[in-house]
């Protein structure tokens, strides 16, 4: 996780860039699915609204669902469903904690992609 972290940290002025790389990680490599679930896990914000009465929280919220599917939101969601349709039940455990901790399914992003091909 360390390592990863400090990656991150080399490349704070394009963390968007690094988080499309793990997303392409995820979806193109199965054997690196577990790794990128579990860093997800402990290190990816929540992209929900639950504190709807703070103008911060809301430009939060934006500002991390452009962090981690833009400039492809496209390969966000094949990410995900390659982590919820990979033959590892641990895997797909993973991707639906996700979803639940920090991926709500009412994103307007997940609504307008909402196919898993």
């Amino acid at each position: 996780m360390s390592v990863i972290d400090q990656i991150r940290i080399a490349v704070k002025e394009e963390e968007g860039f690094f988080w499309q790389c793990l997303w392409l990680a995820i979806a193109t490599s199965a054997e690196q699915r577990v790794g990128g679930c579990n860093y997800c896990l402990k290190r990816m914000e929540r992209l929900d609204k639950s504190d709807r009465g703070t103008v911060f929280h809301v430009c939060s919220y934006f500002a991390a669902e452009m962090l981690y599917a833009s400039p492809d939101p496209g390969l966000f969601i094949r990410s995900f469903c390659a982590g919820l349709t990979d033959s590892n039940p641990l895997v797909q455990r993973g991707f639906l904690e996700l979803l639940v901790k920090n991926v709500p399914l009412s994103l307007p992003i997940l609504q307008k992609y909402h196919t898993c091909e």
